[in-house]
């Protein structure tokens, strides 16, 4: 089956609200679902908040859809400089895979085009998140080329979580496989 990478489409808000949720609730909520979990879930990723992101122009959300399913997504924010490095103002907000389509090489290739759309943005490396105790998805970003550049904590229901910033540009293998896109120039 062919993977194809295209722009969102307010269409798809209701795919990426139901895969926003099972993502976070896998990676995040391992004591079970408390109601500041459940009040962030709603207010964070419900189905008019996808709505509203596609309709900012500082927004970009990229699906990976295979046939008409919904695999994973990303989505960049444009205009959001990091707290550690100001000059770098290209934000990878959220890059979500199921955990049933994990390790196809999916999340590299939506890494790689928000790596470029970064720099098309901005002519900088893109910047991004990620709880300090994800050591898969830190293993997977420094994997492809990202660094450490400073640390801050987020706040869920009056807790502070550690959070590593990392940035940077990553590196294009030498033989790429090669979804499909659509919806982006060329």
């Amino acid at each position: 089956m062919t993977l194809t990478l295209r722009a969102a489409r307010a269409s798809d808000a209701t795919m990426l609200s139901a895969l926003a949720c099972q993502v976070w609730l896998h990676t995040y909520a391992s004591s079970g679902i408390s109601p500041a979990i459940a009040a962030y879930l709603h207010d964070t990723f419900a189905a008019p908040r996808f709505i509203e992101r596609l309709a900012d122009p500082q927004q970009l959300l990229t699906v990976a859809m295979q046939e008409d399913h919904l695999l994973g997504y990303a989505q960049l924010h444009t205009a959001s400089p990091c707290r550690a490095a100001p000059d770098l103002p290209v934000e990878l907000q959220t890059l979500y895979i199921l955990k049933h389509a994990s390790g196809r090489g999916i999340g590299r290739q939506l890494l790689l085009l928000a790596s470029t759309q970064a720099g098309q943005h901005s002519a900088t490396p893109l910047w991004l998140s990620v709880n300090a105790a994800n050591a898969r998805a830190i293993t997977f970003y420094q994997r492809n080329g990202l660094q450490q550049i400073g640390e801050y904590d987020f706040l869920l229901g009056g807790q502070h979580y550690p959070n590593l910033l990392l940035a940077g540009s990553p590196a294009m293998p030498a033989h790429p496989q090669r979804p499909t896109h659509t919806g982006f120039e060329a």
